[in-house]
């Protein structure tokens, strides 16, 4: 096959079937896609990955209620995963932070909110 440089040029090719332009790349395991086969055969495998890769990272009916609604400064995220994990990454933090705030709260010195809790334990121990 000649490659063309410009649309006036490929109406003058011969037009050549992708089964017949063989793969000289090297063997690909994890895509079952080895040295011989057809350039239509290499498309049909990269694109059944795609769909796979596509199928696994759609956001689209995830219910981000509940981390929504966590945090009053928690906006909605951009539905893919990078999106996803920076919401999940907001939340432990905003938790983190209002626990430690209660905490801190329950357990100063200058407030009486707080008693040593009273545990009744069996004799056995």
């Amino acid at each position: 096959m000649i490659p063309y440089r410009s649309s006036s040029e490929k109406e003058n090719c011969a037009p050549q079937s992708s089964n017949c332009v063989v793969w000289q790349g090297p063997n690909l395991e994890c895509i079952n896609l080895c040295k011989g086969d057809s350039i239509s055969d290499v498309v049909y495998k990269l694109a059944v990955e795609l769909c796979k890769i596509k199928d696994a990272t759609d956001m689209s009916l995830v219910d981000f209620d509940c981390l929504l609604n966590d945090c009053a400064n928690t906006n909605n995220p951009e539905e893919t995963v990078a999106g996803i994990i920076q919401l999940i990454i907001d939340n432990v933090c905003c938790s983190v932070t209002t626990l430690t705030n209660v905490t801190n709260g329950l357990t100063s010195k200058t407030d009486n909110l707080y008693e040593e809790p009273i545990l009744i334990l069996p004799d056995c121990l």
